[in-house]
């Protein structure tokens, strides 16, 4: 795994962000809320380690690795989360 820079992760967050927005708008059926519906897009397929590390750059910041260790404590990891771990783990070696 080539680890980038949190720009790149936060470039590939922002584009996945963007095409679940255009997937929102084809999807809308008149009595559906768009926010509902997108949050339910964005969340519930997320198609890899690097779109989420991305995702948790975007909203936590500088206290990203320490956030994604809080949301995880205790729980099972799979494949992906193991990967987003290890990349924020790298981006924040002095939270580790």
């Amino acid at each position: 795994m080539k680890v980038k820079s949190r720009e790149e992760y936060l470039d590939i967050y922002r584009d996945y962000w963007i095409e679940c927005q255009k997937i929102t708008q084809d999807m809308m059926e008149p009595e559906d809320d768009f926010e509902i519906l997108f949050e339910e897009i964005l969340q519930n397929n997320i198609p890899s380690a690097d779109v989420l590390a991305g995702y948790y750059l975007e909203i936590h910041g500088e206290n990203a690795y320490n956030a994604w260790k809080d949301n995880t404590m205790g729980i099972p990891k799979d494949d992906m989360d193991e990967e987003t771990e290890c990349i924020l783990q790298t981006l924040f070696p002095e939270n580790s």
